[in-house]
């Protein structure tokens, strides 16, 4: 099986396993809410066969039928969770062993299974949580029957209270619902954390990717920290604290309470689709108003780890970490152009990483004057979005784009960002990232009499 060929297969079963995790939370949910829905509609139904006029006597009864209703709601439902956070479990460590054994590495034969005191713990909680909605919903329920029997409301519009108490837009569906997506999130996220930790001896290139949820409504912070890779035992920085992975118990609640992320499985050696944080689409900056502030903080942090790195290199102390930047995308125009001499890529993300950055600023490059102004490696996202010129090359490595900008105060030179452009294999279906290979000054006499240079848009 050759590198493209287990990429595939990992990349397959591993969006097929995330998908059987985010089901199961439907189908608990789905679940859990009809049973609050049957609960609610025989109490209603109750209501509407009583008379008009209402004896203290009844009150007991109603009540006791409320109890017996939610009571029913709290087994079942109790059930539904408990059966869904030992799926939820079984299902994070299938996310990190099934695209391993596809690809011929059987985790499960070499480990041990999970420690289960963890899960059932986490039932215990679930099962607890689920008992309050219960107790807290008879309560509200009762109490407005016993306004029925004061006389300050009637039958009818105690009906009308106690559907709002249980309806699906009711704060008693609003809890079982977070209940749902945290327990059996967070029962998932803690397998496959368990899982990577467990792995990491037998794989040393194991890493886990933070990947937001796309909800129209996620966190700014864990937007940020789309696309951080950590080792499997080290935590990922999430608005300044330290989550082992997404709802993380040990985390503020703030940062893990409706929380939809994912760690992902991914290996060091392997290429990865979207590297860096996964780029928002054009209707998310349209429509999200954090996805726009996101996206302009992502472009800070490049230009100021740039700058960072800049000013390691000259105090002889630069330290690339191996982070990666989503820095533009491959313009429509251009991807027609490429099309047209044959050149289909595998995406249209261009990405940065800082070992790349250093490569820009290299001693002997500054020696010979080829080293371009740092300010420029800071204006990327600015440059790959509204270039000079863009050129192509069809080298013997393959195609790749040379995005050309004006220098500041020279202008016999500019200075060209090549990006390394990768294809789409059609036997296999492999992608991965377009990637920013280095730059350097150039003179504009040399651009325009290379023969090796196509003219993709603009001039020099």
């Amino acid at each position: 099986m050759n590198p493209a060929e287990r990429q595939k297969l990992f990349r397959a079963e591993r969006a097929r396993q995330w998908k059987l995790g985010v089901d199961l939370k439907v189908r608990t949910r789905e679940t859990v809410l009809s049973l609050l829905d049957a609960a609610a509609t025989n109490i209603a139904a109750r209501l509407a066969g009583e008379p008009s006029e209402w004896e203290a006597y009844r009150l007991p009864l109603l009540q006791t039928e409320v109890r017996r209703q939610m009571s029913i709601f709290q087994g079942a439902s109790s059930e539904a969770v408990i059966g869904g956070l030992r799926d939820g479990w079984d299902l994070g460590q299938a996310l990190v062993d099934a695209p391993l054994k596809g690809v011929g590495i059987d985790l499960a034969s070499a480990l041990p299974r999970l420690n289960s005191q963890v899960l059932l713990a986490m039932q215990s909680f679930a099962t607890d949580r689920i008992a309050d909605i219960a107790t807290s919903t008879v309560n509200k329920v009762n109490a407005e029957l016993a306004q029925v029997i004061m006389g300050t409301q009637t039958p009818f519009q105690a009906a009308g209270k106690v559907a709002a108490h249980l309806g699906k837009d009711s704060p008693s569906a609003s809890r079982a619902t977070t209940i749902v997506n945290d327990e059996v999130g967070r029962a998932y996220s803690l397998a496959g954390q368990e899982r990577m930790v467990q792995a990491k001896a037998m794989l040393p290139g194991l890493r886990k990717q933070w990947r937001r949820s796309g909800k129209r409504e996620a966190r700014v912070a864990h937007m940020m920290a789309d696309g951080q890779v950590v080792k499997p035992d080290e935590p990922f920085l999430i608005g300044g604290h330290k989550l082992m992975c997404p709802r993380d118990p040990a985390a503020p609640i703030g940062q893990t309470i409706n929380c939809g992320c994912t760690s992902l499985p991914i290996m060091k050696s392997w290429e990865v689709m979207h590297p860096a944080e996964k780029p928002f689409s054009d209707q998310e900056i349209a429509t999200n108003r954090d996805a726009r502030t996101v996206k302009d903080a992502r472009q800070q942090d490049l230009a100021q780890t740039a700058r960072q790195l800049v000013a390691d290199l000259a105090a002889g102390k630069a330290r690339p970490q191996g982070r990666f930047f989503t820095a533009g995308q491959i313009d429509p125009q251009i991807q027609k152009v490429l099309a047209q001499r044959g050149h289909q890529v595998a995406t249209v993300d261009i990405a940065l990483g800082d070992r790349q950055i250093v490569h820009m600023q290299r001693q002997h490059k500054k020696a010979r004057g080829a080293a371009v102004p740092p300010e420029l490696i800071e204006q990327l996202p600015d440059i790959l979005s509204r270039p000079l010129a863009v050129f192509l090359e069809e080298g013997k490595r393959g195609p790749s784009l040379h995005y050309m900008v004006q220098v500041p105060n020279d202008p016999e030179r500019a200075a060209s960002f090549i990006v390394h452009l990768r294809q789409k294999n059609p036997s296999m279906r492999h992608s991965a990232h377009n990637w920013v290979e280095t730059a350097s000054m150039v003179t504009r006499k040399a651009v325009a009499s290379n023969p090796a240079l196509i003219k993709v848009v603009g001039a020099v």
